[in-house]
């Protein structure tokens, strides 16, 4: 009994080598991949494991590949974790271990079930993954007695239950470290944001502030100059042009002054017609479209309304359909979609640019991040607050060189 527990103490330990390392690489900026390192440590664990079983009797021995096999499905990934099904087999044999393909036939039917639960599993709070894994557990310990009695063996219940509770307790803890990690990692990521936030309010409270005395004293005049009777039909024109976009650049400073105070109670919340708002913000870019040789069509539903603010909204969609035409280089299009379902309004905007992988589509909308060569980032960062404000969201899917379709999300009005 002495050696088992030594043995099992040994395994214990080297099981708690992966969730140190998954920490370590989650806190260290290090050149290599964090994903390659974790995955090497999981193939270096199963390995260990398999190689070196626990041995009860020279008939029985058992190991804990299982717990790096759990680890690489649902914190490695599906396609990782299916090499490892392949992989057991393969160590098995290379052991001399007689019954590699029931092992395989064992593990492949375990990672059916986990795919299928895979998404229960990753929306559950850490007491329900370590109850998951206790029920696994169990299942496994189970048959592992009911192999026994088959064997009329009972001599080895004690070997058994010891062994399923320091697997138990391995599992349960490398899940907490993991997740733990997950949650300090989130959370930092959080602070930071918010961080950067409050630092580009203050900023953009104080630029926006010094821009607006001198914008009002040009709107001032320019109406003056409008009161004027000897101006051409043209002239008039113009300065109805510039009057109107003075008003929506008066706009677009309280929308910056408003970061640093960013309540809904800031603005009246109104009624929206959202189908009229779309087809004028379109009509008002197709120029901007045109001039670059874009085309911008729309298709909205007719009679869609929503609760939110009028000009913020149109600025939204100012922002995201600017960023659409000028991701194109040429012969591209950008097409605004307008949708109401039985749950929530949808407002899809497409463009078949340039496109952006899953590290800048996870980076949009924070301070100063934007993957033009001229820009701040600030367009879309107020935007995703804005619609926040309003109680929406704002997807984005994209893929480099196909192009990108943010999907605004609003809610019904009720």
């Amino acid at each position: 009994m002495a050696i088992f527990i030594k043995d099992l103490l040994l395994h214990y330990a080297i099981v708690l080598f992966l969730p140190f390392i998954y920490h370590f690489v989650s806190i260290q900026r290090i050149r290599v991949s964090p994903k390659l390192v974790f995955y090497t440590s999981i193939l270096l664990v199963l390995f260990v494991t398999i190689v070196f079983p626990i041995t009860f009797t020279p008939l029985y021995s058992f190991d804990l590949k299982f717990i790096p096999f759990f680890i690489s499905f649902f914190y490695g990934g599906p396609i990782f974790s299916f090499i490892i099904v392949l992989l057991i087999p393969c160590l098995d044999y290379f052991i001399g271990e007689e019954v590699f393909i029931v092992n395989f036939i064992n593990y492949a039917i375990i990672y059916l079930v986990f795919y299928l639960l895979r998404y229960t599993y990753k929306n559950g709070s850490i007491v329900r993954k370590i109850m998951f894994a206790l029920f696994i557990q169990l299942l496994i310990t189970f048959s592992r007695i009911v192999m026994l009695i088959k064997d009329n063996n009972t001599n080895e219940y004690s070997h058994i239950l010891l062994f399923s509770l320091f697997s138990f307790l391995a599992l349960a803890l490398v899940i907490y470290i993991i997740e733990m990690t997950n949650f300090h990692s989130r959370t930092l990521k959080e602070l930071e944001k918010a961080e950067k936030l409050h630092t580009i309010s203050q900023l953009s409270a104080s630029v926006a502030h010094e821009i607006r005395n001198p914008m009002t004293t040009i709107n001032g005049f320019m109406q003056l100059i409008r009161g004027e009777t000897n101006l051409t039909q043209d002239q008039s024109l113009f300065i109805d042009i510039s009057i109107k976009e003075l008003e929506r650049t008066q706009s677009i400073i309280s929308n910056f002054l408003s970061l640093s105070k960013p309540s809904a109670s800031d603005k009246a919340i109104q009624i929206v017609p959202l189908t009229e708002l779309i087809n004028e913000t379109v009509e008002f870019m197709n120029p901007f479209a045109l001039i670059r040789g874009i085309k911008l069509n729309s298709s909205v539903q007719e009679g869609v309304k929503v609760k939110a603010h009028d000009e913020d909204l149109r600025q939204v969609l100012i922002n995201i359909i600017k960023n659409g035409i000028e991701s194109i280089k040429e012969n591209g299009q950008v097409v605004v979609i307008l949708l109401e379902n039985e749950k929530e309004i949808v407002i899809e905007i497409i463009d078949n640019g340039i496109g952006m992988n899953k590290k800048q589509v996870k980076k949009l909308g924070q301070p100063y991040y934007t993957t033009k060569n001229a820009g701040t980032g600030l367009g879309l960062m107020i935007s995703y607050n804005m619609i926040k404000l309003i109680d929406g969201k704002i997807d984005v899917q994209s893929e480099v060189g196909k192009g990108t379709t943010f999907i605004i999300k609003l809610p019904k009005i009720e």
